[in-house]
């Protein structure tokens, strides 16, 4: 619901600003599709498949702060995620729900040329960016790292009706190896936990 809530009043601030409002829909689908900043920064309008059987998108490039590695600016990784390399992953469309996030991506993917970026500024930027959506909207401001731990403990609480009732599944939308680092990403202490009990 603090999801929808989000594209609501993202809708209502920025109607009469169609370029803010693209920003803040690129971000969201950062924020619904709890990406790693890297992968977020690498997605293309192209990499996006709203109204495919089964509605999906391609997570391509990492891009990364190359001083991680001794060189100036940032590095672009092809077809790469944090632990692994050579191809690239398809990623279903599920969370909040399938109509938000497919009519997030159809809006993007129809005002973006096919290589624009979701974020078309630095990567270092993300965060700022966002935090100044949240304020001129009135959301609360959620850190990219807040955006996994959000996607991961949503599907887990909603692991039967999203994820057919299977870990496995999960664990591979959050573009994790292993299914204790999924674990890790669920925060059960939030209160929604004992709604669901």
């Amino acid at each position: 619901k603090d999801l929808e809530d989000i594209k609501v009043k993202i809708d209502r601030t920025y109607q009469e600003k169609p370029e803010m409002k693209l920003l803040a829909y690129g971000l969201y689908f950062g924020v619904i599709t709890g990406l790693r900043r890297g992968n977020f920064a690498g997605m293309k309008a192209e990499n996006l498949f709203p109204d495919a059987k089964i509605p999906y998108f391609l997570v391509r490039d990492n891009i990364i702060s190359g001083r991680s590695r001794g060189k100036p600016g940032y590095i672009i990784q092809k077809d790469a995620t944090k632990t692994s390399t050579g191809k690239p992953i398809a990623v279903q469309m599920i969370q909040p729900s399938i109509e938000i996030i497919t009519a997030v991506a159809r809006y993007l993917k129809t005002r973006l040329n096919a290589k624009d970026l979701l974020y078309p500024n630095q990567p270092g930027q993300i965060s700022k960016t966002w935090k100044r959506i949240a304020r001129e909207c009135g959301f609360k401001f959620l850190t990219p790292l807040d955006w996994r731990h959000s996607y991961a403990t949503i599907g887990a609480i909603h692991l039967e009706k999203m994820y057919k009732g299977n870990p496995a599944f999960l664990q591979r939308c959050c573009l994790h190896e292993d299914y204790r680092t999924t674990q890790g990403y669920i925060r059960t202490h939030a209160p929604e936990f004992l709604d669901v009990f």
